[in-house]
């Protein structure tokens, strides 16, 4: 696999109503570039832009009858908030949010401090 759309659909393939649960930890990308060059783009003295667009949400798009479906959502801001429109959006059973601007916790750090909302909206 080398491609995002590739991992979703060999993820797709294997997900069936036999699936106990599905655990998606982190988007493999947000974005992607618009374009793609085939070979190499040489240097030279212009400026460069690149223009990107949204890559498709794995999570998002597998649908399962049964088993439990848990996402993450690593956040900066509004972690409450914005992991429950992820947990609505993605059709979840189970969201785990962190803070990933808190220095002591997540990226970059050996902790972790997270906030586990249920499917009752109940947050821990």
């Amino acid at each position: 696999m080398q491609t995002l759309a590739e991992m979703c659909e060999a993820l797709q393939k294997r997900v069936s109503n036999k699936t106990d649960a599905l655990i998606m930890a982190a988007a493999v990308s947000d974005y992607k570039p618009k374009t793609v060059s085939g070979e190499k783009v040489k240097k030279d003295a212009s400026d460069w832009e690149i223009s990107l667009e949204s890559t498709i949400d794995i999570l998002e798009t597998i649908q399962m009858d049964v088993g439990v479906k848990v996402g993450f959502a690593a956040e900066s801001t509004s972690i409450i908030q914005n992991a429950l429109e992820k947990f609505s959006r993605k059709n979840l059973d189970l969201i785990i949010a962190n803070d990933i601007s808190d220095p002591q916790s997540g990226f970059g750090s050996d902790t972790n401090k997270v906030w586990i909302i249920d499917r009752d909206k109940k947050v821990q």
